[in-house]
């Protein structure tokens, strides 16, 4: 929901548990909700439509995001451990300060997304599309890939061309 006065998101509040039992009746819709400081674990959440969400701060463990749709949305300070995000949408996505661990990224869209200071360990990164996005800072170690194709263009930092290298 938009106000059209001040052109803000007016985001709706849920609880991690809100949202799990309307996932589980078959609730795929969680446009522009606030979720903060959420902790979500052995959770599926595959396909699930988060545009323009806030889901800042939160811990994410063994979550199944399997081809969600981030868009616009907010995951400042999040945390991602052991949850796939294979074929999810995060375009325009602000996922600064955000931790990837042990997390599969394959075909993952972070086109235009904000990736600064973003840390990535041991997280597939196959085919993943970065362009446009926002990487300064950006940390990745021991990226698992059998693949080392990623997308990317000329307004993108260069050093991810590397990542494969370490």
């Amino acid at each position: 929901m938009i106000n059209e006065s001040t052109k803000e998101i007016k985001r709706i509040k849920i609880t991690a548990d809100d949202l799990l039992q309307k996932y589980a009746n078959g609730e795929r819709n969680f446009r522009n909700i606030s979720l903060r400081n959420a902790d979500i674990k052995n959770a599926n959440l595959r396909g699930a439509d988060f545009r323009g969400s806030d889901l800042s701060s939160s811990y994410f463990y063994n979550v199944d995001f399997k081809g969600s749709d981030f868009t616009n949305a907010k995951f400042k300070k999040s945390i991602f451990q052991n949850t796939c995000l294979t074929r999810a949408n995060f375009t325009n996505a602000d996922l600064s300060l955000s931790f990837f661990v042990h997390t599969t990224l394959k075909n993952t869209n972070f086109a235009k997304s904000n990736l600064t200071h973003a840390h990535f360990y041991k997280s597939n990164l196959c085919d993943a599309d970065f362009r446009d996005a926002k990487l300064k800072g950006i940390f990745i170690k021991k990226p698992i890939s059998k693949n080392r194709r990623t997308f990317l263009n000329d307004n993108s930092n260069r050093m991810i061309c590397d990542i494969f290298k370490l």
